[in-house]
């Protein structure tokens, strides 16, 4: 039997793993105790720096302007945000959004609105599971507070309103 428990100390994850016997744990690390016959140790915590790294992160990266994998793009005058949806995985639904802050908005000569945002998006949303819905109670949503891009400093958004899954409907179409 293995116990994991998980402990972070100064940004790094530490793992401690009890091997009942030789044969769960086979390889002996001795910290700093004086070496022993491998096969008379009993259980022995052994605490070991990990590295999590992942081949595929959550959060992709925004495709560019004028992309094909755009669906829409829209504008919420209510929350003063623009929106932005993606087919990323052409299944024919939206499986990624951004939305960013703007800064200034008006009304061309159509009538149509005119959108100035933020160079990076402040929330992202990914239908992890592809149920079709974005469900930030799920952790399929995420908040870039210091809008610097996708580097890492992104954290999970669960909606104060609960039951919420995604942007306001009907908001103005750009």
């Amino acid at each position: 039997m293995q116990s994991i428990p998980v402990a972070v100390f100064a940004g790094l994850l530490n793992i401690t793993i009890i091997a009942p016997s030789v044969e769960a744990f086979p390889a002996r690390i001795d910290a700093g105790r004086a070496a022993a016959n491998p096969l008379t140790w009993g259980p022995m915590p052994v605490s070991l720096p990990l590295l999590i790294t992942s081949s595929s992160k959550p959060i992709p990266d925004e495709p560019s302007e004028y992309d094909p994998r755009e669906v829409k793009a829209y504008y919420d005058w209510r929350n003063d945000l623009f929106f932005r949806e993606f087919d990323l995985g052409g299944t024919g639904r939206i499986d990624f959004m951004t939305a960013r802050r703007t800064y200034r908005v008006w009304l061309n000569d159509f009538g149509n609105p005119v959108v100035l945002t933020m160079a990076n998006p402040l929330f992202y949303w990914v239908d992890l599971d592809g149920n079709g819905a974005f469900e930030s109670h799920r952790g399929e949503m995420w908040s870039d507070p210091e809008e610097d891009g996708l580097n890492g400093n992104e954290t999970p958004y669960d909606s104060p309103t609960s039951g919420s899954s995604g942007p306001p409907k009907n908001p103005t179409r750009c």
